[in-house]
């Protein structure tokens, strides 16, 4: 099995579960509180399994690219930065959704989850493939 097997597996299951909440958020009715608010959980569990896999790269493949590429470290830092600025973003309107309100917050609140999410799904989504370009292109230097 190639090295690279690792993070492109990961990477292929979170774009199904990315994929997956993302037709969820579009077909929610945000004014029903239940439904939305099983959808907000579901959101939450996955910015929470982002935020452990992020850790385990910052524990793992970052050292490992600053020794073998520290040329592309700043790069790769930056694009985690904005993953955690996304991941944030996408919490808050996650939390203000919870929050008691009328309709009326309820659906401007789903709203704003709805853009919020497809900017976060797009920047991952590149994010990701670029991750995997970049690490196969490191383990083939290697071999």
């Amino acid at each position: 099995m190639k090295k690279t097997g690792f993070i492109t597996r990961v990477n292929k299951g979170l774009r199904v579960w990315l994929f997956e909440a993302g037709i969820q958020v579009q077909q929610t009715d945000f004014t029903d509180k239940e439904e939305g608010g099983k959808v907000v959980l579901e959101l939450q569990h996955l910015l929470k399994s982002i935020g452990r896999k992020s850790l385990l790269e910052e524990q793992h493949f970052l050292p490992a690219l600053a020794l073998h590429a520290p040329y592309v470290l700043t790069l790769v830092e930056e694009e985690k930065n904005q993953v955690k600025d996304l991941s944030a973003r996408l919490g808050r309107c996650l939390q203000s959704y919870l929050q008691p309100g009328t309709n009326g917050h309820y659906r401007s609140a789903g709203l704003s989850i709805q853009v919020t999410y497809m900017e976060f799904l797009s920047f991952m989504l590149i994010y990701m493939n670029r991750q995997e370009s970049l690490f196969d292109g490191l383990l083939s230097l290697e071999n």
